[in-house]
């Protein structure tokens, strides 16, 4: 049997009518979307139209964090005045400004104005806050451009969260003792801004951590050290741990003579036997470190190296006659128990 031809399908004048009105009708709504899309969507670039549409438009967004919040403010009227020009290779915006006016709970009036530009930050925008103090700050002038007089304003500064040592340790209620605040930094590696200890007024003693050494404005408390001195271990708390062991005690303990041969051999074994000390000379004056280590077994040894050294001061600590830490200081060790007879222990 022969098969049939299909007939092929011809595209009428009908056909290119109703193709054309559609990419027509799809042009024309693209036009509407993109520039509203271009003002709207992105960042601070807004329109008229964008700034009414609800609570999650971003000029709500931006007046909730740059003024209602700071002056506890609701937003009556505002404006914004934008330019926008077209060029050949698309959108391109000036700087926009807007003047708002807002009443207070108090019942003030506010007027607040900025002006920012395109794709810029939230975080960085800055806006001037006025208080109107005459009523002859208009409405009408405030949403022009034309503002009010500056007799009839008075500008606001955006105050001030309250900071440094005696406002947070009030805050938390601590009556401190005189000389027994301490406030240090721990080593560079460590992370974290600073620590420290206080004593109240009943002898009470409380550790925090602050995000400041300079002008702290957060404290964390804790009621007992979180990070003691630990043997050959560095840390913030531990710097405050002994510079408060430095503040409060009253008499440093000294090596009787049988231990200060006993430490002084220990570490003279040490010296000599360990690869790393080779440019140690086997000499120095030996005392004790009054300095508490979580392990109860540890004793702090500190002392003096013959002069000539550029660096002439050593502490450390001693486990169960083994060092487990050596370490040479700039400065003698405020907690530096060095009889003033001690002698030169040497090995020739």
């Amino acid at each position: 049997m022969r098969k049939k031809k299909k007939k092929k399908k011809m595209i009428t004048k009908n056909h290119i009518i109703l193709i054309s009105a559609i990419c027509l009708v799809a042009l024309f709504l693209l036009c509407l979307y993109v520039p509203a899309y271009m003002q709207c969507s992105e960042g601070l670039q807004w329109d008229l139209s964008c700034s009414f549409s609800g609570s999650d438009a971003p000029f709500e967004e931006f007046l909730k964090q740059k003024a209602t919040t700071v002056f506890d403010m609701t937003l009556e009227k505002y404006r914004i005045n934008s330019k926008q020009l077209t060029v050949v290779d698309g959108f391109k915006w000036e700087n926009e400004f807007f003047m708002a006016e807002s009443i207070a709970d108090d019942g003030n009036r506010y007027y607040l104005m900025t002006s920012f530009a395109e794709h810029e930050s939230i975080d960085k925008i800055q806006v001037q806050i006025f208080k109107i103090i005459s009523d002859n700050c208009v409405t009408e002038n405030i949403l022009s451009k034309q503002g009010c007089a500056s007799e009839y304003i008075q500008e606001l500064r955006v105050p001030v969260p309250p900071s440094g040592m005696d406002y947070l340790l009030s805050v938390n209620q601590i009556d401190y003792l005189q000389n027994t605040l301490v406030v240090t930094r721990g080593p560079p590696f460590s992370g974290g801004p600073g620590c420290g200890a206080v004593i109240d007024t009943d002898d009470v003693t409380h550790w925090f951590k602050i995000d400041s050494i300079s002008n702290p404005k957060t404290m964390t408390l804790f009621p007992e050290n979180p990070h003691p001195c630990e043997v050959n271990t560095t840390s913030c708390f531990c710097n405050a741990q002994t510079n408060l062991t430095v503040l409060t005690l009253e008499k440093l303990s000294y090596f009787t003579e049988d231990e200060e041969e006993k430490y002084a051999n220990i570490l003279l074994d040490y010296i000599k036997n360990n690869a790393g000390m080779k440019n140690i000379e086997q000499k120095f004056k030996i005392g004790k470190l009054n300095l508490n280590f979580t392990d109860p077994d540890a004793v702090g040894y500190c002392g003096e190296l013959p002069s000539g050294y550029r660096i002439s001061f050593f502490s450390g600590a001693i486990v169960d006659s083994y060092v487990k830490d050596y370490g040479l200081d700039s400065e003698f060790p405020s907690l530096c128990a060095l009889n003033d007879d001690a002698k030169w222990w040497e090995r020739k």
